[in-house]
């Protein structure tokens, strides 16, 4: 079952796969879903809320990790740039742990 894959012993041997396997990841994402810690839309969901307006900064927050040279390149389109945050994904944590307001938008 997904939550077995939490907990799966994997070989670990660095030139054939990580400490951190993406297997055991896509188990606590899932546990994490089926205990309802956390709510998750599909891309499709998102473009049908921001296309029939109920898409706000109040009740969402759309979290944009792409690197500063992406986000160069342009916005992401139908995102409402109110809602959006860019933060790279390597500095998530640390951004996420030392930015109280972030941390209250977040938990909004």
């Amino acid at each position: 079952t997904a939550r077995d894959l939490q907990d799966l012993e994997l070989c670990y041997a660095p030139p054939f796969g990580a400490a951190r396997d993406p297997v055991n990841f896509a188990g606590m994402v899932a546990g994490n879903i089926m205990d309802g810690l956390v709510d998750t839309i599909t891309p499709l969901e998102l473009i049908d809320l921001i296309k029939s307006g109920e898409y706000t900064k109040s009740k969402y927050c759309f979290l944009d990790v792409r690197p500063p040279s992406a986000v160069a390149n342009g916005p992401l389109p139908l995102v409402p740039e109110e809602s959006k945050l860019n933060v790279e994904l390597e500095k998530v944590r640390e951004t996420v742990l030392s930015d109280t307001k972030l941390q209250q938008r977040l938990k909004d």
